[in-house]
């Protein structure tokens, strides 16, 4: 009776019995016992840890959290949250069975919540990355006694009507609402200056940022437009007071966000208008001379001068001269008509003036003076610099200003060096080799999902592959896969796990967390998926011309009235109107 499985102490007696008791009998101490004892055992906590944390108080309860994955039958219990700045020492316990395990010594970490970090002119307020979210600078300097306070208030703005302050043609959407304001000892505290107020552009903005506007909006609704400044994926404006001001993108009710490009198009479509209506006049004039070859040659004498004033519509002067013309057919390649060309071949079968007085006919050319509209096109005055270069440049009314460029994740991966590529050709296969899992491609990210679960996202950021993934960080052991938490975007909500791919190893480690999320969503491995998603390297130009690339008109910059800033399809257009030289 000396078996036990609890942690404890414990007395084994043990009694000599004589197997035969007829025959023989104990002879001495018949009876022993002894002392044993089970030792209570310890929980595997290497993978636990506990660290410090800095944060900008943005008047919500902090604390910190522990990383990793925590033994069957133990669970934390962390030491009270905070909300004001200050230095705080944070602890977490953890409870298990104390019977049957050691206790688990307490960790501890210091929490450091920020105030707001100024000088005496500059004020400004950070993310958890350190990204500028707002900026506040004075013209007389700020006292030191006061603090920026910035609440985002977007969600007391959901749905809030602009009504027709834009134009009865134009709607709003709201991207970030901010209410801004200076206090002392926490009490709102205004000041009496000229502020100069930076916001950042909202991330999950991906438009063109010449749409954005800032506006204030007053307590009895009353709007402003600030009128504000696009620098630096940044909105610029000032201001002498301070309230609620929000982040606004303007669009068009009516117009489809295609029907932007199709300006090009009727320029097109009028380009090749009139080059139909110089081949027919090319056609009417040699009509006439094979009726009357007699004034074929003085024709070629006196139509020259003609011409002359109607040079710049280029493509109509084959008309007039004729005999030349064989030579000036390329820049009409495109107008049949221009093709009948040898038939002036016959103008030394006559050489009979009288025939010149018909030559006004001619004069009719001038109704292709409509031509102008060919023209409208200073699109080609567009010019990507080489690769490499941090942006574009473009020449408007003769001015060259920079343009930047905004890359989408195909554009990113198709410009990325190796191995990146192999990362994301492996990644995607192994992804959509589970049953029902769909890939998403967006500007941002490429994203795969089954139905409504959200299982990865991939991206590239710089020289980093990244893997977005749909799993409780707290349930992995961060020191072996080295993951971050990227739930404070929202964008990343529904797969916070971010791995960053470097190595063979981390790929390997990715694939193993991408089984532990179709297990978690009950997702079945299907047939292995062995596609090749390489794709060619290509400069910066023709991802432009294929919209992988968006280039951003510089604030401040206007077009005049029939122009239009175009980063596509302008090789396109050209080429079908058939010019030759692209200048």
């Amino acid at each position: 009776g000396n078996s036990a499985s609890d942690a404890g102490e414990y007395t084994a007696i043990v009694t000599l019995v004589p197997t035969d008791a007829d025959n023989f009998v104990i002879s001495g101490v018949a009876e022993f016992s002894t002392k044993w004892s089970i030792a209570r055992a310890s929980y595997d906590m290497s993978g636990i840890t506990f660290e410090d944390k800095t944060v900008y108080y943005n008047g919500e309860a902090q604390g910190i959290q522990i990383g990793g994955t925590l033994p069957d039958g133990v669970s934390p219990s962390y030491s009270q949250a905070y909300t004001e700045p200050g230095v705080y020492e944070m602890t977490v316990n953890f409870i298990g069975d104390s019977k049957n395990y050691m206790l688990i010594d307490s960790m501890k970490a210091t929490l450091t919540i920020l105030p707001v970090v100024f000088d005496s002119n500059d004020f400004e307020i950070k993310d958890a990355d350190g990204n500028v979210i707002v900026n506040v600078s004075a013209v007389n300097g700020i006292p030191s006694d006061h603090k920026l306070n910035v609440n985002d208030v977007a969600l007391s703005y959901l749905g809030f009507d602009f009504g027709d302050f834009f134009g009865s043609t134009k709607s709003a959407k709201i991207h970030s609402v901010y209410d801004i304001h200076f206090a002392v000892n926490g009490t709102e505290n205004p000041l009496n200056d000229i502020f100069t107020v930076t916001l950042a552009i909202p991330t999950s903005f991906t438009g063109d940022e010449n749409n954005l506007r800032v506006i204030y909006i007053a307590e009895n609704g009353q709007l402003t437009d600030m009128e504000a400044m696009v620098s630096d994926n940044a909105l610029v404006f000032e201001t002498t007071h301070f309230s609620v001001y929000a982040v606004v993108e303007v669009v068009d009710k009516t117009e489809d966000v295609a029907s932007a490009d199709l300006t090009w198009l009727i320029v097109l479509i009028a380009a090749i208008v009139v080059l139909a209506i110089a081949g027919a006049v090319v056609y009417y004039v040699k009509r006439r001379g094979g009726k009357d070859p007699e004034g074929t040659e003085p024709e070629a004498e006196t139509t020259p001068e003609e011409p002359s004033p109607e040079a710049p519509a280029k493509e109509e002067a084959p008309v007039a001269e004729e005999a030349p013309a064989a030579e000036e057919a390329p820049a009409v390649e495109e107008a049949p008509a221009v093709e009948e060309a040898p038939a002036v071949e016959e103008a030394p079968a006559a050489e009979e003036a009288p025939a010149v007085e018909e030559a006004p006919a001619v004069e009719e050319a001038p109704a292709v003076e409509e031509a102008p509209v060919v023209e409208e096109p200073q699109l080609p005055n567009f010019v990507i610099l080489p690769d490499g270069d941090d942006g574009a440049s473009v020449s408007i009314d003769g001015k060259v200003v920079p343009v930047r460029y905004r890359s989408s994740f195909m554009s990113r991966l198709i410009q990325s060096e190796e191995p990146i590529q192999d990362y994301y050709n492996t990644l995607k296969n192994a992804l959509l080799s589970y049953k029902g899992v769909k890939a998403r491609m967006s500007w941002n990210c490429e994203s795969f999902n089954k139905g409504r679960s959200q299982c990865a996202k991939l991206n590239v950021k710089g020289r980093t592959f990244l893997v977005y993934l749909g799993l409780n960080l707290d349930e992995y052991n961060v020191n072996k896969y080295h993951f971050s938490d990227a739930s404070d975007k929202p964008k990343f909500e529904k797969v916070p796990m971010m791995l960053k791919i470097r190595s063979e190893r981390s790929l390997k480690y990715a694939l193993e967390l991408i089984d532990e999320v179709m297990k978690k969503y009950g997702i079945e491995k299907g047939k292995e998926s062995c596609e090749d998603f390489h794709m060619p390297y290509e400069t910066t130009a023709e991802l432009a011309r294929r919209d992988l690339v968006k280039l951003i008109l510089p604030a401040g910059i206007t077009l005049s009235d029939g122009m239009y800033l175009s980063n596509t399809n302008v090789g396109a257009m050209l080429d079908e109107v058939g010019a030759q030289d692209e200048d």
